[in-house]
């Protein structure tokens, strides 16, 4: 039973269409069915689908507390003015966690490369080459008779001869030389991500899901104000 104002659970409960209080199992339900008619418009979160998620954490922080106003459309009022406040705030705390944060991954280095190079090739090659050439010329004179010529290869008319020895001796030297300078610059950069650890995923997700939370419970606490600081840790009506 409510003490002085009515608690968020009955506001809950009425608006997701139920005439009386409904038990502890029935909390998901009625959170379900009735938190996007709680929540202003203005109410935006770093993502669009963490919206609900987050609206739900906070009804069911809060579902036995009474709420701190006189009425419910006052107390609409003084929520909306709340987050409109402190949610810009938090949605940058959590796009940068959510920015630098990779779920499966604990590494992420960047390395910039600048190698230069500077220097001289020089080459030599020589080479040389002999051709000598020696032989003997023989010139052979024959008187033949008259249309004979059957004696001339076995020097039957020989009357005179010339005999002349010679020898050719070519030399070449070839030098060859080349020069060449090079200076190079090679810069590239050099990204490194993923997972390097001994860490186990299981303890990378745990790791992420707990870093969400505490964002969660930052925003959870600021809103504190909005209720009564009563609690009523009774039995729930309509229990069965």
């Amino acid at each position: 039973m409510s003490n002085y104002t009515t608690q968020i659970r009955y506001i809950c409960e009425s608006l997701a269409g139920y005439d009386r209080s409904k038990g502890y199992m029935s909390i998901d339900e009625v959170i379900d069915k009735s938190w996007d008619k709680i929540f202003p418009p203005s109410f935006v979160t770093f993502k669009p689908e963490y919206r609900p998620v987050l609206a739900k954490k906070i009804l069911k922080h809060y579902y036995t507390r009474e709420i701190g106003s006189e009425t419910f459309g006052l107390f609409q009022l003084r929520l909306d003015a709340k987050l409109s406040v402190i949610m810009p705030f938090y949605n940058k705390l959590y796009k940068a966690f959510d920015k630098d944060y990779d779920i499966l991954s604990d590494t992420d280095v960047t390395i910039d490369h600048n190698r230069k190079s500077k220097g001289d090739n020089s080459s030599n090659s020589s080479g040389n080459s002999n051709n000598e050439y020696s032989g003997q010329d023989i010139n052979r004179h024959s008187n033949t008779p008259q249309g004979g010529l059957d004696g001339i290869k076995s020097d039957r008319y020989l009357s005179s001869a010339d005999i002349s020895d010679s020898t050719n001796t070519n030399k070449n030297t070839n030098a060859l030389k080349s020069n060449s300078n090079f200076n190079t610059t090679e810069d590239y950069v050099q990204h490194i991500t993923g997972k390097r650890s001994g860490m186990s995923y299981a303890y990378m997700v745990n790791e992420y899901a707990e870093k969400l939370k505490n964002i969660d419970r930052m925003i959870i606490s600021e809103l504190s104000d909005l209720f009564m600081q009563v609690w009523d840790w009774g039995r729930f009506d309509g229990e069965e």
